[in-house]
């Protein structure tokens, strides 16, 4: 891992403060602009915060979100049903370039063609079994010279997929991580 700047994020809890979702956004628009980027994925869009942001300052860009909306781990007792219809309003807003997948994020990857991605942003689940599978299984979607990126590099059990599976990874701000795909 290369060294960064971040700070303790506590990702799905109300508790992510304005600053640190205003980084992460601004190095994901900072990544979209650098490398024109027009074709992505948000793996775990919740309540589509990200997912609208890019879609709204990148008029070019098109972006799949996938997310299952159970309620587990830290979104047990969460209102899925709203977050879901959020997100289904931010997909109206802007037809033929957003694209909602309901389901697991492996099983999602399976209707996606190999190198039709320039990055996929990876924050779903967070334990290192779901991190894996996450890289598994969309990492062939990316073309040749585009990015894994994702969220909460702090945390031990991302980090541990992150040097496993992605040797010479980058830590970015607001926890963002990228690692371009050769």
């Amino acid at each position: 891992m290369s060294q960064g700047v971040g700070a303790v994020d506590f990702h799905g809890q109300e508790s992510e403060g304005d600053a640190m979702k205003a980084t992460r956004m601004s190095v994901m628009a900072d990544l979209i602009r650098r490398n024109g980027w027009t074709r992505g994925a948000e793996l775990g869009v919740w309540k589509g915060d990200l997912f609208g942001y890019l879609l709204a300052a990148f008029p070019k860009l098109h972006l799949i979100g996938v997310d299952h909306w159970r309620p587990i781990g830290p979104y047990t007792g969460k209102n899925m049903e709203a977050a879901e219809a959020i997100v289904r309003k931010i997909v109206e807003a802007h037809p033929g370039r957003a694209q909602i997948l309901r389901e697991d994020t492996v099983l999602a990857s399976l209707g996606i063609p190999d190198g039709s991605l320039d990055f996929v942003f990876i924050d779903a689940s967070h334990d290192t079994a779901s991190v894996c599978g996450d890289i598994g299984a969309w990492r062939p979607r990316i073309r040749p010279g585009g990015a894994l990126t994702g969220h909460d590099a702090n945390w031990p059990s991302v980090q541990a997929a992150l040097d496993e599976l992605l040797p010479g990874w980058q830590l970015l701000g607001g926890n963002v991580w990228i690692f371009t795909c050769a």
